[in-house]
């Protein structure tokens, strides 16, 4: 049978038909397919091994029990060890594919567990940077809330002492206009009572004036009536003559 294999191996390869290759195990494996497809079970055994070991072909295990099978129903003596050989093996895929899907499983939950851990953190640092900000923000408004207060509170103070300048500027004012007035008005009396003292002085001379030109009248008239009555004596009554009313001797 091996012989016969061969055979054709080498008439095909000599043939130079399709499924010749570059590599030899890919001839095979299209050669033993051509094979099994013709119903040849020692070419299933071989293409189930070919699928099994992944030689001139993908690696199937799937691919390599179905050939398995057909050549169990072949009627193959080698295909019931092959089967079981495959279930040890595709135990040990199995396990090995559990160990890395676990394996996987595992790494996925510590990248996903580390990603969270992560995004916590970031979120932790996010919500202490914004934590922070609201903080400075309420400090910063703190110190502008202070510093308008104060500003409010040195406008209120220079407002007051402008209202007090001003109120005693104010007063000053009515002071100094109530001294004016008091000093125009007592400038005003004294102004007065000096013009009635003028007065009463001029009039006081005046009357000085005209009592000391009586007087001197009078004197005049009795000198001259004493002169006149030395020379010519008495001749008649003093007070008769032109001189006697002048004369306070002469008057009633």
């Amino acid at each position: 049978m091996k012989t016969l294999l061969v055979s054709l191996f080498v008439v095909v390869l000599a043939m130079g038909t399709s499924m010749a290759a570059d590599d030899p195990m890919q001839s095979l494996f299209l050669f033993q397919q051509q094979m099994a497809n013709g119903g040849n079970p020692a070419a299933m055994m071989k293409l189930g091994e070919m699928y099994e070991r992944g030689e001139g072909t993908t690696r199937d295990l799937d691919k390599a029990r179905e050939m398995y099978d057909k050549a169990k129903a072949k009627g193959h003596p080698k295909a019931d060890a092959a089967l079981s050989k495959l279930d040890k093996q595709q135990a040990r895929v199995n396990k090995q594919a559990q160990k890395e899907k676990a394996a996987k499983d595992k790494a996925a939950k510590e990248k996903a567990a580390k990603e969270k851990a992560a995004q916590e953190k970031l979120a932790r640092e996010q919500a202490a940077k914004e934590k922070a900000a609201r903080q400075q923000a309420a400090k910063e408004q703190a110190r502008k809330d202070a510093q308008a207060k104060s500003l409010a509170s040195e406008r209120e103070k220079a407002r007051l002492e402008l209202e007090r300048q001003k109120a005693a500027h104010q007063q000053a004012a009515r002071e100094k206009a109530a001294r004016e007035k008091a000093a125009k008005e007592k400038a005003k009396r004294d102004a007065l009572a000096r013009k009635k003292q003028d007065e009463a002085a001029r009039r006081a001379a005046q009357q000085k004036a005209a009592q000391q030109k009586l007087a001197q009248q009078k004197a005049a008239a009795r000198k001259k009536a004493e002169k006149e009555s030395g020379k010519k004596g008495f001749k008649s009554d003093p007070c008769q003559g032109a001189a006697a009313r002048v004369m306070s001797t002469c008057k009633k």
